[in-house]
């Protein structure tokens, strides 16, 4: 009878998941496509277009990990380029580590856990935004909540299973964003903090596989552009309106973190008022500060590290969002008082309903290429030349001029030139361009500040062209359209 029992429990279990996966997938499927590609997502799908081989050399300039352009390789091959195919992954990946956070919450929580938590990351913008985005954001909470239940699952039992897969996902996961790691340094902080012989043994042999692995995959040259990207990195040193900003919209608005703090507050004395010291005991469980450490703690040490190195910025530390949901669950669901408790709970319910209400279903993105191709068709003739700066742009541009000129990853530049589309990033580059030969020209412009080169630039044009106008109407590109 036990054992029909644990089965029922277990389909029960699957068929939550399934609703909430599913659920997910249905309104994270709204407006997917609504905004078009940017820099970031058309630059990772064009590096997908190379041989499987060259992948991961691209990643060892690009400072990125090449997990996620694998991906795409395989995911593209099955489904193709569309807007819709390629962010629909990402859609995909944030539906599955909503149905995670809740069997990893009652497996090792409670259903309040599992509830809260479900419902703070269901009304966050931030984790909206990051599902309509083909980068491999989405894909890094479903791997740190996978690596979390693994890891939890040997500090249960031993399992030689959990060994493996712990090893394996959390080589996927520094395989996919190298800031990930510090899930790796605080599961073994706190596997030597709360020491267990047996619990430091499995762990050890998973870290052991992540490090077997890592030597395989990760070059001798990738290792020393990590040691030395300082020289190279693009982020600025963060301030701290860059802390507090990122903390706001991680909870979609100043006012909603601030109501959060208040009941986190309330909670922490109501715990202490009924149960004195004990409650607090059992709070600061190895569990628990593992999920504080993999949330609030990514972020407090990545603005921390900035300091020495930036590498703070909002996106990086995203993957901590899932935790800290997790973290106000197991909070709210210490309260003993049954009826403080369900007081609070309805209160993050109707808290999660108003976040809700703050979700950009539509995720404006930075660039608006799609939409400002159709002016630059239209202004195109035979005799147009198009100069899209910077060089940079190229994947971008290319996808919406043309999408058999930008899945033709070997002879796209070739076949932009044949097209008359050259790409530029300064003056230096107008040399050889003979400008006789057109009486009309576009020139697009993107992450150009202006500065004295790019006076310069406009100068010579204008000295060349008698007309000149500029179209501002699209976001992130400035659209400079000159004739005789």
């Amino acid at each position: 009878m036990t054992f029909l029992k644990n089965i029922s429990q277990q389909n029960k279990l699957v068929a939550v998941f399934l609703l909430i996966v599913i659920f997910h997938i249905i309104f994270k499927s709204f407006f997917i496509n609504y905004s078009g590609f940017w820099y970031d997502e058309t630059f990772g799908l064009h590096y997908s277009l190379q041989d499987w081989g060259l992948i991961k050399h691209t990643s060892e300039w690009d400072l990125n990990p090449p997990l996620y352009y694998y991906f795409l390789w395989i995911w593209r091959n099955l489904f193709g380029i569309s807007e819709f195919a390629i962010r629909f992954s990402s859609v995909l990946f944030s539906s599955l580590s909503a149905g995670i956070i809740y069997i990893f919450s009652i497996k090792y929580f409670n259903k309040t856990t599992a509830l809260i938590s479900l419902l703070i990351y269901t009304s966050s913008n931030e984790i909206f935004f990051y599902s309509h985005e083909a980068r491999c954001y989405s894909m890094l909470f479903f791997l740190t909540l996978c690596s979390s239940y693994f890891y939890f699952n040997l500090l249960n039992k031993k399992s030689i299973s959990s060994i493996i897969l712990l090893g394996l996902t959390n080589f996927l996961l520094i395989y996919t964003h190298y800031l990930t790691g510090l899930v790796l340094v605080f599961q073994g902080l706190l596997i030597l903090l709360f020491f267990n012989k047996t619990i430091f043994k499995q762990v050890s042999i998973a870290f052991l596989i992540t490090l077997v692995l890592a030597f395989w995959r990760f070059t001798k040259k990738t290792i020393l552009l990590i040691f030395n990207h300082e020289k190279k990195f693009w982020l600025s040193k963060p301030t701290y309106n860059d802390l507090i900003n990122t903390v706001y919209d991680f909870f979609n608005e100043k006012e909603i973190f601030f109501i959060y703090v208040g009941i986190i507050i309330i909670t922490l004395i109501i715990i202490y008022a009924t149960n004195k010291f004990k409650a607090f005991k059992n709070l600061f469980t190895i569990k628990t500060t593992y999920i504080a450490f993999c949330g609030v703690g990514t972020i407090i040490i990545c603005y921390a590290l900035s300091s020495i190195s930036p590498v703070f910025t909002k996106r990086y530390v995203v993957y901590a969002l899932p935790f800290i949901c997790l973290l106000i669950g197991i909070i709210i669901s210490r309260i003993n008082n049954n009826k403080f408790k369900y007081v609070v709970t309805s209160l993050i319910c109707l808290l999660s309903l108003y976040s809700f209400n703050k979700i950009d279903f539509k995720t404006p993105k930075p660039m608006n290429y799609r939409d400002s191709m159709v002016l630059i068709k239209k202004e195109k003739t035979p005799s147009t030349l198009t100069l899209v700066e910077t060089k940079d742009m190229e994947s971008l541009f290319a996808y919406y001029y043309d999408k058999e000129i930008f899945l033709d990853y070997k002879n796209l530049k070739t076949r932009l030139n044949e097209n008359n589309i050259h790409l530029i990033s300064g003056m230096q580059d107008l040399q050889g361009i003979d400008f006789e030969r057109y009486d009309k020209l576009i020139l697009t412009q993107t992450f150009v500040q202006q500065k004295k080169e790019n006076e310069m630039l406009l100068c010579r044009l204008s000295s060349i062209y008698k007309k000149k106008t500029l179209n501002k109407d699209y976001v992130g590109i400035d659209i400079y359209i000159f004739n005789n």
